[in-house]
């Protein structure tokens, strides 16, 4: 209900359909009588893996040098230029960008106290079915089974799958478990419950780490006290798909000192490291 009205106060391009009638459309999903069913037309599935080698060969066929498995041991800011320690080397220069995702902390360690690491478990299936019949999905269980989302796999036929876990104690990225016998359990008695097609066999389980803030909201903002550099937690579970509109803020800060974002002051204190409260002000799905 909730996400519905949000969807709808948004005036996003989101349809409601009756059970039967997305029984009809989605035959591969199960449908009680009493589910709420929104048919989003917005959604779509970025190739991540093709989206960042095209970005590779952009920056590169643009002069820049990519440094891959370079770990930055420190951002040292204490003199003109700013000095980037790194396991080849030290790197100099006048602005600086820190997208580290769950290593932020470790660049940027005045955050340590706004984000913490959260492990995801992600599970792989080969279905009855090509996986691409079936639309991307989201479940919303409430209390009993919280969020579980599923899409095809990209480059194979399998089935996505995982539950949607923002609360949870806070791990390092480097010391992170491998998923544990069993642990997938709960997930698997979710797609029994919602696939109405036979799920053969498990093909892999692996490891997803969101970057968490205490409300789930972005933070992209200046190092404090310094505009030569500016840092991105655009995480929380969902940053991807934001990264053409986060690659522009952060290089407006360091060229511009302020970024233009389309909500204006409101979504700049929004996403600001501290944020100060903004009535009505909530983070972009």
């Amino acid at each position: 209900g909730s996400y519905a009205a949000a969807v709808g106060a948004a005036g996003a391009d989101v349809d409601r359909l009756a059970p039967s009638v997305a029984q009809r459309r989605f035959p591969a999903l199960r449908f009680t009588n009493e589910a709420e069913i929104l048919h989003d037309r917005t959604g779509g599935v970025i190739a991540a893996g093709e989206t960042v080698q095209a970005l590779h060969r952009l920056v590169a066929s643009g002069g820049a040098d990519v440094l891959e498995d370079t770990r930055v041991l420190e951002i040292d800011r204490s003199g003109q230029a700013i000095r980037i320690v790194s396991e080849r080397g030290v790197l100099h220069a006048d602005r600086v960008v820190i997208a580290s995702g769950a290593w932020l902390r470790e660049l940027v360690p005045v955050v340590r106290p706004d984000v913490r690491v959260v492990p995801q478990t992600v599970e792989y299936f080969r279905l009855g079915v090509p996986a691409r019949s079936l639309p991307a999905w989201v479940h919303f269980g409430g209390a009993e089974s919280g969020v579980t989302y599923g899409l095809a796999d990209l480059g194979r036929d399998a089935l996505k799958a995982a539950h949607h876990v923002t609360q949870g104690p806070d791990t390092n990225p480097d010391e992170v478990a491998p998923p544990a016998h069993g642990e997938t359990d709960a997930l698997r008695g979710v797609l029994d419950r919602i696939l109405a097609v036979p799920v053969l066999e498990s093909l892999g389980i692996e490891r997803c780490l969101y970057t968490m803030t205490p409300t789930e909201d972005f933070v992209i903002d200046h190092w404090p006290g310094d505009p030569r550099v500016a840092f991105a937690s655009a995480c929380s579970g969902h940053g991807f798909k934001f990264a053409p509109l986060t690659g522009r803020i952060l290089a407006e800060l360091v060229v511009n000192g302020r970024a233009d974002l389309p909500g204006g002051p409101d979504m700049a204190s929004l996403f600001a490291l501290r944020p100060t409260a903004v009535p009505g002000a909530s983070a972009p799905a």
